[in-house]
């Protein structure tokens, strides 16, 4: 159980006894220690600990760009006032199976938004999490059949937070999700509950550019025929670092594809980890289910840990997975020295081959752009890198 005694939200009351039941549980079950399966990895100072058991006062978090047209957008407790304990929606597809701090954010939610999208919206959706934003926020979003959306989700701040977002992608739409570290925050949490349904489409893209810790949860049902989900992450983790991201895809339909790709680097003493778990149920016949995690480690002390996992429960399925770890190529690092560059020159040159394809495939022009320039600050010899982009 909890030595620090759960704070107290008068927004969660409003939920109800959903909300009543998760206080509970995570109340019982206390915070995740290293002794836990999945915990083991992460190392979550004890003050951060302490300040996302206390929560704090209501706010929302804030948007960055929201689109006018085709977009409905209700803050959370307007929802719930209008809808009773959110019977339906909420805490249905983000639940303590996701991760136990699902649990820990109902109790003590402190505002967030629910958004129905309809039609095609070009504009990306880009909410800001930080203090200002609440320490507990939640976002439920809900694309209509055939709508189209994109949405960046960045945390930012020094301070700590826990974010739940539930996405419902109906029948024949399309979400792009981005999950987006640029803070400096020692405890940053985001947990994903997300169904994607017939012929829908999903794809995420995790991208801790900077911050001292940033965990993504990740879960996704593809519950209708012809569903797919694309998740690619780019983790590159340097001194005092943690970037770590668990995912769970679960075939619940027949003719599901599901892809998986991941990069790591470890700098410095920097701390990564992949986790990726695919489950193909019964009577999910013709689905696909691909990962691949490629990890580089730099620093003497850098850790990088790549856990890919396949559970079939049917035949007539193909499924694949394979993860690879190793150190910088000795040869091609002399070769570059020898035409004049520094060692520091030659290892960043290396290190962003090693990612390149990664940055260069990100849909998002801007995000792309964003993402060469944060691995430009944290590389040594980095006017290589400049000269590269430029």
């Amino acid at each position: 159980m909890n030595e620090e005694p759960l704070g107290y939200s008068p927004l969660a009351e409003m939920g109800g006894r959903r909300v009543t039941a998760a206080r509970d549980r995570f109340a019982e079950r206390g915070w995740p220690t290293p002794r836990e399966e999945g915990w083991r990895t992460l190392r979550v100072a004890r003050a951060v600990q302490q300040r996302l058991l206390r929560g704090g006062e209501a706010a929302d978090p804030e948007w960055r760009s929201l689109p006018r047209n085709g977009v409905r957008v209700r803050r959370l407790s307007d929802a719930l006032r209008e809808e009773g304990e959110g019977e339906g929606w909420l805490g249905e597809l983000a639940t303590s199976e996701v991760s136990p701090l699902v649990d820990l954010n109902m109790g003590l939610v402190t505002g967030g938004w629910v958004v129905r999208v309809e039609g095609e919206i070009e504009e990306p959706l880009e909410v800001m999490v930080d203090e200002r934003g609440g320490i507990h926020p939640r976002l439920v979003l809900e694309l209509a059949p055939g709508a189209t959306a994109t949405l960046v989700e960045r945390h930012r701040g020094r301070g700590s937070h826990l974010l739940v977002v539930e996405a419902v992608v109906g029948s024949g739409a399309r979400l792009t999700h981005y999950v987006v570290g640029d803070g400096e925050g020692e405890g940053q949490f985001a947990c994903h509950g997300v169904r994607v349904g017939e012929g829908g489409e999903y794809a995420l893209f995790f991208l801790p550019l900077r911050g001292r810790l940033l965990r993504a949860d990740s879960a996704v049902m593809l519950a209708g025929e012809e569903a797919a989900a694309r998740i690619e992450g780019l983790i590159v983790a340097g001194d005092r670092e943690q970037f770590e991201h668990r995912l769970r895809v679960v075939h619940a339909a027949a003719k599901t594809v599901s892809r998986k790709r991941f990069r790591m680097v470890g700098l410095g003493k920097g701390r990564a980890l992949f986790w990726g778990r695919a489950e193909v149920r019964p009577g999910a016949i013709g689905s696909e289910a691909t990962q691949s995690c490629r990890s580089l480690l730099v620093g003497r002390g850098a850790e990088v840990v790549a856990r890919p996992e396949l559970e079939i429960e049917c035949d007539e399925v193909r499924c694949s997975h394979g993860a690879t770890v190793g150190k910088l190529d000795e040869i091609a690092r002399f070769y570059l020295m020898s035409r004049g560059l520094s060692p520091e020159a030659a290892e960043a040159l290396l290190i962003f081959a090693f990612v390149a394809e990664m940055v260069e495939e990100i849909p998002h022009s801007a995000l792309a752009k964003e993402a060469t320039a944060a691995l430009g600050i944290r590389l040594p010899g980095r006017a290589v890198l400049e000269e590269c982009d430029g």
